[in-house]
């Protein structure tokens, strides 16, 4: 049995076609695709020109309906079509007056107009009017922009190098993952430094380190690292690098108490036999290289030391939580709790 049509997947069949339909809902954590898919969108729409006549934007989240139904109602000029845009908008919150308007709207449509809802700012929640939230499928497409798998992450990073001239090996493209973060809008910003960086045409290791910026996750990971193998200095110079970042010790503490947590995982998981893939499914990891890092660093530490180090981070968070304590000075004590560990 084929496997069913995704709704962003049915979007991208929509603008293939050359013939998108008349209402779209766009949500989800990844805002550079779904930018990127909604600049194509309009583009597609408004390709006849004309765009100050046909395209209209609302911002506001108290936008009356009636506003939006007298542009969904006015006809294109000197096009085919007209696309109106909305941002942030409730589409099932108000009172049942306000609903039942934006039924009559949505369930009546003309086929001059394509109209986009879109959340970025406003989290989007279908709300408890299932009417109307069954109108909104009937008559469009509810869209989620969420994570790319690594296969598709993958793919994009390479595309993108080659457009700038430049080639990057999966491993080096896994590594990136790892380093920036599985966000395409912060992973496009990197990729335009790195190739700007680099002076041959294959991407190296040594460009990534060079030219991105890692996030603080990624630097937790040198830091638990370094605490596997025992090289505690190590660990002390990669601290001084998560606060150079600027980031509030509280969060800070957050992600290395997450990351102990995640190396106690995998010693348990080396020692039931799994492997990698148990860590990337029970973590939803987009790549396998962390799964890979973890297991390895696992391997060099015992379930003893797990056990204190989880204790010694849910103690520094009870301190930093509880207490006027300085939260940079209650970083470099856990780290010398871990080297006690």
């Amino acid at each position: 049995m084929a496997e069913k049509m995704t709704e962003y997947e049915k979007l991208k069949k929509d603008m293939a076609s050359g013939d998108p339909g008349t209402l779209y809902v766009m949500y989800g954590k990844e805002t550079y695709l779904r930018d990127e898919t909604l600049a194509r969108l309009r583009s597609l729409i408004l390709d006849g020109g004309f765009e100050e006549f046909n395209y209209k934007r609302f911002e506001e989240d108290k936008t009356p309906v009636r506003e939006i139904a007298a542009a969904v109602d006015t006809l294109p000029v000197f096009a085919s079509r007209t696309f109106i845009e909305v941002r942030d908008f409730d589409l099932f919150g108000g009172d049942e007056a306000r609903r039942a308007e934006l039924l009559r709207l949505i369930s009546d449509l003309p086929e001059y107009c394509c109209l986009v809802f879109v959340y970025d700012a406003l989290e989007f929640r279908k709300g408890s009017d299932t009417k109307l939230y069954n109108a909104v499928r009937k008559n469009g497409s509810v869209v989620e922009f969420s994570n790319k798998g690594q296969s598709e992450l993958l793919e994009w990073i390479r595309e993108r190098f080659n457009s700038l001239g430049k080639d990057i090996s999966r491993q080096d493209g896994e590594y990136l993952i790892f380093l920036c973060g599985s966000m395409m809008a912060g992973l496009y910003t990197e990729i335009d430094k790195i190739a700007s960086y680099a002076k041959e045409k294959q991407i190296s290791r040594a460009d990534i380190d060079a030219a991105a910026i890692a996030v603080p996750e990624a630097v937790v990971f040198k830091m638990t690292d370094a605490i596997a193998d025992g090289n505690y200095d190590r660990a002390c110079g990669v601290l001084s690098e998560l606060l150079r970042s600027r980031e509030a010790p509280i969060k800070l503490l957050a992600i290395i108490g997450s990351q102990i947590r995640r190396l106690y995982t995998a010693k348990l998981a080396l020692g039931a036999g799994k492997n990698a893939l148990y860590l990337m499914e029970l973590y939803g990891m987009r790549s396998d290289y962390p799964a890979k890092k973890l297991m390895n660093s696992a391997k060099r530490i015992s379930i003893e030391w797990c056990r204190k180090a989880a204790n010694a981070c849910a103690d520094a968070d009870m301190r930093l939580k509880s207490t006027s304590a300085d939260g940079e000075e209650e970083l470099a004590r856990l780290i010398v709790e871990l080297a006690l560990c």
